[in-house]
C-alpha cells in the first residue's frame, strides 16, 4: 500500500520491530488525536479555545511526488456544545499561518499571526457554502481533501440537524434580525487567531446585511425534511493552494470555541473524498476574498 507516503504519524515509543508490525501501529495511530486528548474520539472539552491536533500530518514533499494521489480525513460531529472548525496549520515548520473551514457558516479563512505581543492577526475569508440559521450548531460530518497542492473542504449535515433547521425556517428564525438586519454567526477564528498556548479565537464573526446569504434557496432545499435519508455532501471545491504554508509538514486540527460536552471522532483517513471536487472559480479570484484583522483590542469580525 502507498498510504505511508501520503501522510506521517509521530513516532511512538515501544514501536515493534518489523515493517508489518510498524505499519499496523501506523495504521492504528493515523485516525487518532494527539495528547491531551488521545484516541479517535473527543467527548469533553475542558477549556475554551481548545485545539485538538490529529496525529497524522500532511507531508507536502511526499505528496508532491505523487500529485495524482489525494489525502482525505473525515470527522464526525455527533454532539456540539458550541462551535468548532477544521483547520490546517504550518506551525511545525515554523510558520504562523492557517486555513480554516467553518461548517456552520460555510466560510473558509486564511489567517496569519503578524505580531506575537501584542497579538495581531490578519487574513482573508470567503463564503463558499451557505450558512445555517442563527443558533444552529453544526452536527454531521466534515472533511478535508488535499491533492496536487490544493485544499478542498466537505460538509454533510446530520438528518437531525436538517430537521431542526427546517423547523427553524418554518418559524422564520432564518429571516433577517430586527437589529439593523445584522445576522450574528458563531465564532470563526482559526488557529492563527490564537495566543501562544491556544489555537482558536473567542471572537464572534458577524455577517451583515438584510439579504439572505448566497445559496439561500438551496439551503432551504437541503434542510427540507429528508425523510430519514442521508443529506447530500457539499464541498467548497478546491479553494486554496499552499502558498501560505512554511515547511513540509502541515498539521490538521479541530479548534473549539468553548468548553463543554462534545462527541467528535475521526472516522476516516484515506485517499478519496466523498465526491471529486472541482476548482472553485470564486476562490481563485483574490478580489472575491474579504479582508479581516484582529488584535487584543479588536476581536476578529467578519
Amino acid at each position: 500500500t502507498s498510504a505511508p507516503t501520503l501522510a506521517s504519524a509521530p513516532h511512538s515509543e515501544g514501536v515493534p520491530e518489523g515493517w508489518k508490525k510498524r505499519y499496523e501501529v501506523f495504521r492504528q495511530l493515523m485516525p487518532t488525536f494527539s495528547e491531551p486528548f488521545g484516541g479517535s474520539e473527543i467527548a469533553v472539552v475542558r477549556h475554551a479555545d481548545e485545539v485538538a491536533y490529529c496525529r497524522c500530518r500532511l507531508r507536502t514533499d511526499l505528496l508532491a511526488l505523487q500529485p495524482e494521489r489525494g489525502f482525505y480525513v473525515e470527522v464526525e460531529v455527533r454532539r456540539n456544545a458550541d462551535n468548532l472548525s477544521l483547520a490546517v496549520v504550518d506551525f511545525e515548520g515554523g510558520g504562523r499561518s492557517s486555513v480554516t473551514f467553518s461548517p456552520e457558516t460555510g466560510a473558509v479563512l486564511r489567517e496569519r499571526k503578524v505580531r506575537e505581543a501584542p497579538r495581531a492577526i490578519e487574513g482573508t475569508y470567503i463564503n463558499l457554502l451557505s450558512a445555517a440559521p442563527v443558533g444552529q450548531r453544526f452536527e454531521g460530518s466534515m472533511g478535508l481533501y488535499f491533492r496536487a497542492g490544493h485544499l478542498a473542504f466537505f460538509r454533510r449535515w446530520s438528518v437531525e440537524a436538517c430537521r431542526a433547521t427546517a423547523a427553524a425556517e418554518r418559524d422564520e428564525i432564518f429571516s433577517a434580525s430586527s437589529e439593523d438586519g445584522v445576522r450574528g454567526a458563531n465564532a470563526l477564528g482559526g488557529p492563527a487567531s490564537a495566543g501562544a498556548s491556544t489555537a482558536s479565537t473567542a471572537a464572534d464573526a458577524i455577517m451583515g446585511g438584510r439579504e439572505a446569504p448566497p445559496g439561500y434557496e438551496s439551503t432551504r432545499a437541503r434542510f427540507a425534511d429528508s425523510g430519514g435519508a442521508a443529506p447530500p455532501w457539499e464541498t467548497t471545491g478546491f479553494c486554496t493552494d499552499l502558498h501560505w504554508a512554511e515547511g513540509r509538514r502541515l498539521s490538521i486540527c479541530l479548534a473549539f470555541r468553548d468548553d463543554g460536552p462534545y462527541l467528535v471522532r475521526i472516522v476516516r483517513v484515506g485517499t478519496a473524498p466523498p465526491a471529486p471536487p472541482e476548482q472553485s472559480s470564486d476562490a481563485y479570484q483574490e478580489d472575491r476574498w474579504n479582508s479581516l484583522y484582529g488584535d487584543d483590542s479588536h476581536p476578529l469580525a467578519i
